[in-house]
C-alpha cells in the first residue's frame, strides 16, 4: 500500500491477485478488492479525492467506473491517471 495525497494518489500490490482487504489514509477508509481481472475499491467513510491510483498490471486496464459512470483515464505501466475524482462514503470506484 503506498499513497501521496499531496499528487491524490494511492497504491496497491498485493501479495494475492484475490482478496479483500481494509485501507486508510488521510480522513477516509475503505476496502479494496482484487478479483482476477477486476479492482473494487469502496470508501466507507469521509471522502477520498483520487487523481492517478498504482494497480499490478495497470498498463492493461480497459474501463473505470465511478458509481457505474465511465470516466476517462490514461494508463502506463506504473500508473493510472485520470481527472480528478471524489469517491464518497458507499461509491463505488472500479477497474476492469
Amino acid at each position: 500500500f503506498s499513497f501521496d495525497m499531496t499528487e491524490k494518489h494511492i497504491g496497491f500490490s498485493p501479495k494475492n491477485k484475490n482478496g479483500k482487504y481494509i485501507f486508510s489514509v488521510g480522513e477516509s477508509w475503505g476496502t479494496v478488492e482484487f478479483c482476477s481481472d477486476k479492482y473494487t475499491l469502496s470508501v466507507l467513510g469521509n471522502p477520498l479525492k483520487l487523481g492517478s491510483i498504482s494497480l499490478p498490471e495497470c498498463e492493461n486496464i480497459k474501463e473505470i467506473t465511478v458509481d457505474g459512470a465511465k470516466i476517462d483515464f490514461v494508463s502506463t505501466e506504473a500508473k493510472i491517471s485520470f481527472p480528478d475524482a471524489e469517491i464518497k462514503e458507499n461509491m463505488i470506484f472500479s477497474i476492469k
